[in-house]
C-alpha cells in the first residue's frame, strides 16, 4: 500500500520553515529520478516484471486504463493529474514507458504537476506553519487520523 510521502515531509516543514523549500526541492528531485527509472521498468520490463505486479495487486483494470488513455495522445494530461493527486505515481510512469511516451513530455507533466504539489506544501508550511504549531494537538491527531481513514477506505476499496 503505497503511502504518500507527504505524511513525513509535511510536518518537518511546518516544524522548519526555512527549510521548507529545500525540503520540497529534495522530494522534487527524487521523484523524477524515480519516474525515470519507473519509465524504463515501464519501456523494457513491463511484461515480464511490471504487468505481473499491477495484476497482482489488482490494479490492473487501472493500467489498461491508464495505457488507453496516453495512447489517445492525452499522455501529458493523464501522468500530470495522476501525480497532481494522491494516485500512486507508479501507474503512470510505468504506463508512460510501456507505451514508449515521449521522455520530454512525460518528465514535463510530472516535474510540473509535482512542483506544483511539494511547493505549494512547502509554501503553506512557510505562511501558515507557526499558526498550525499553535493548534491543540487533539485536533491535529483528529483531522490527520480522519484524513487516514478516509484514504484508506478510497485505497481499500
Amino acid at each position: 500500500m503505497p503511502v504518500p510521502i507527504e505524511i513525513a515531509t509535511v510536518p518537518m516543514m511546518i516544524h522548519r520553515p526555512r527549510r521548507a523549500l529545500g525540503i520540497a526541492l529534495s522530494m522534487w528531485v527524487g521523484v523524477m529520478i524515480a519516474s525515470m527509472i519507473f519509465y524504463v521498468v515501464g519501456a523494457y520490463a513491463f511484461e515480464t516484471l511490471a504487468r505481473p505486479l499491477l495484476w497482482r495487486y489488482d490494479v490492473g483494470v487501472i493500467e489498461d486504463m491508464l495505457t488507453q488513455d496516453m495512447a489517445l495522445e492525452q499522455m501529458f494530461w493523464t501522468v500530470f493529474m495522476l501525480s497532481l493527486t494522491p494516485a500512486p505515481i507508479q501507474l503512470g510512469t510505468l504506463g508512460a514507458g510501456a507505451i514508449g511516451a515521449n521522455i520530454p513530455v512525460f518528465l514535463f507533466a510530472i516535474g510540473s504537476s509535482r512542483a506544483l504539489r511539494y511547493f505549494g506544501e512547502a509554501a503553506l508550511a512557510i505562511f501558515l506553519g507557526e499558526r498550525i504549531l499553535r493548534v491543540p494537538p487533539r485536533y491535529i491527531w483528529g483531522t490527520g487520523t480522519a484524513v487516514f481513514l478516509v484514504w484508506l477506505y478510497f485505497e481499500l476499496t
